[in-house]
This record gives C-alpha cells, sequence and structure tokens, in this order.
C-alpha cells in the first residue's frame, strides 16, 4: 500500500524545514525527562511502600508489545523527512542530532561533507507491514555558488542544485517512531516519461475570438483571478465557485484550449444545443501585479442554458487519457 506526501495548504513551503535547535529540544526534552524520573524515585518508592500490601494481592495483567498504532503515514513520513534534511545538511559540530533519529548515526556520517537544502518533502510512503515503513524524501539542493558566506564557511561550497531521493527505513517503537537505518540514495518515483502523465483531451489550440464558449471562459477567468467583473456572470446556478480573494492579477489571456472530443481547440464552432455540456483544460497567462505573466492550468466543465455556455464546474484535476486498447 501507498500513500504519497502532500504539502499542506496554509504554508508557502512544502515539506517541513530541519531546524538544528528544534532537533536539539527534542534531545533536551527527552534528557530532562529521565531526570525527572530519577528526582522522583524517592517519592515513588514511598507511595510504592505504602501500597505494597494491595498491591501484592493484584494480579499484574501481561501485555504484549504493539507497534504504535497510527490511522495515516503522516509520523512515519515527517520523521523521514527531518531526518534525511538533518542527514545531509549537519556540519560535523551538529552531528549528535542525528542520534536522535537513529542511534549511532552521528559517527557514521563524520566525514560527509554537509549540504545546503532549500526545500524537502515526503513524496511516497509504502507500508512494508504493520509498523514499518518506507519513506522517500525529495529534497531540492540550492544551487553551488548560491552560497552565502556562512553557508560557504560551514558547508564548503555546495553540491550541484537540483532534486535529490532518499529512502529511509522507519518503524515504530515506544509509542513513537524511529529510523532503522541510514538513507540510502534512489531514483525519484516521478516517471517523467509516462503515458500516466497525458491528458484525456483533444489536440489544443489556440482559443478563438469567434469562439463564444472561449469568450465565456475569457470573462469568467478575468472576474476569477483579476476582480474584472462578477463571476455570477458567467457561472451556472447550481455551481459553487466563488473568485480569488483579493484579485491577485490584472489581466487575463487565454493561451490554448483543449477539449474533450475535439481536436481544434473550439468549444463551438455552431449555436448549441439546450444542456449541451464540454470538458476543456485552459491553458492560460495572468499579468501579476508586479509584472510578469503566470501561466496557469485549469480543467472546467461548460454547459449551455439559455442559449449561452456557462461554468459548471472548476475540476480539481483534468481527466486523464484511457489507457490504450480501451475503447472509449
Amino acid at each position: 500500500m501507498k500513500s504519497f506526501g502532500r504539502r499542506r495548504a496554509d504554508t508557502e513551503e512544502w515539506g517541513w524545514q530541519m531546524s538544528t535547535g528544534g532537533v536539539a529540544l527534542v534531545s533536551r526534552a527527552a534528557r530532562w525527562g529521565l531526570w525527572g524520573l530519577v528526582a522522583a524515585g524517592p517519592v515513588l518508592a514511598v507511595g510504592a511502600w505504602a501500597h505494597s500490601g494491595e498491591a501484592a494481592s493484584m494480579p499484574v495483567p501481561k501485555v504484549a508489545a504493539e507497534p504504535v498504532a497510527v490511522a495515516d503515514t503522516a509520523g512515519p513520513a515527517g520523521i523521514a523527512e527531518l531526518f534525511v534534511t538533518s542527514y545531509l545538511t549537519a556540519s560535523p559540530r551538529e552531528a549528535e542530532q542525528l542520534d536522535v533519529f537513529l542511534p549511532g548515526a552521528s559517527a557514521r556520517v563524520a566525514s560527509a561533507r554537509p549540504v545546503v537544502v532549500e526545500r524537502s518533502a515526503a513524496v511516497e510512503v509504502e507500508t512494508v507491514r504493520k509498523g514499518y515503513w518506507s519513506v522517500s524524501v525529495a529534497v531540492v539542493l540550492k544551487e553551488a555558488g548560491k552560497e552565502t558566506g556562512k553557508d560557504r564557511e560551514e558547508r564548503g561550497e555546495g553540491e550541484p542544485g537540483g532534486v535529490r531521493f532518499f529512502r529511509v527505513p522507519v518503524a515504530a517503537a515506544d509509542g513513537g517512531f524511529t529510523a532503522v537505518a541510514l538513507p540510502s540514495e534512489v531514483a525519484g518515483p516521478v516517471d517523467t516519461d509516462s503515458e500516466a502523465r497525458g491528458l484525456g483531451y483533444g489536440r489544443p489550440g489556440p482559443a478563438s475570438k469567434g469562439d463564444p464558449g472561449a469568450a465565456t471562459l475569457l470573462g469568467f477567468f478575468e472576474a476569477y483571478l483579476a476582480g474584472r467583473g462578477d463571476v455570477e456572470r458567467f457561472v451556472a446556478p447550481q455551481a459553487s465557485v466563488r473568485a480569488v480573494t483579493g484579485a491577485p492579477y490584472t489581466q487575463v489571456r487565454l493561451v490554448e484550449l483543449a477539449v474533450q472530443g475535439a481536436d481544434d481547440g473550439v468549444v463551438a464552432a455552431e449555436v448549441p444545443r439546450e444542456g449541451e455540456r464540454r470538458e476543456v483544460v485552459v491553458e492560460l497567462e495572468a499579468l501579476e501585479a508586479g509584472g510578469g505573466w503566470r501561466p496557469m492550468t485549469y480543467a472546467v466543465s461548460l454547459q449551455v442554458r439559455d442559449e449561452r455556455w456557462e461554468i459548471s464546474a472548476l475540476r480539481a484535476a483534468p481527466a486523464l487519457a484511457k489507457e490504450k486498447g480501451k475503447s472509449k
């Protein structure tokens, strides 16, 4: 069973960023917890003596050690991501932080040169068995030559920039999670040549000024992204679509359209029939307030009501192409 890591919707950074202070805090908290138990020893002993007679007559139930139960893979993914980031970025004087994730790891990586990680994310979690996972983590390394003076001093000149992938085995232990081996670099799980990336639409073509469907799409996205007009003018009554808050763009232009069942990018060349529907992938560009055109892709459902096209839905994702050999 596999699941994929997701970016949190309420933050601009995807993945969890490693903080040396954070890991050190975890380590200190663990040590203080142990010292607290030592300090409380005499008090606990007195309490145990006071109730020894009662406790002696009560049977002690045997509890089998079970792996910690988790509803999803967020825990293993988070531990693996933190471990990989620390493994790559820790300088020799920071190496002890690795022992929080894997005892003895600091001695194994003492001679490795640290690099600068810009971003990281757990991208794949595979359940090996109950309480045991294999987690793949993607990291984006800072390009060589972009390091600050402090980075160069502590981490050298850096590695070539780019995305790299590391796999970490993680097990449930003592109510939490622990890595059971050092990370291993692997090929990424994303297959850029996969046919699964193909979309289930016709050949894209430029948006035509004479296409009433394209006119509806342009008017809608100008209202949706740039605040030019009211989106309700272009949306079907049953659809629930609200404009982007703050109108972050000043202008929108359609680049091309891909329509299911058509190979020219035209939504409809003739007057549409009542209730007619179209599924369209819209490639557009929006002009940012500070300058620069931002390319974006939307999957849109259109339908005809009262002899005009309306937006019936903004799809969460475009439809994928059907497998070869299967009938449409």
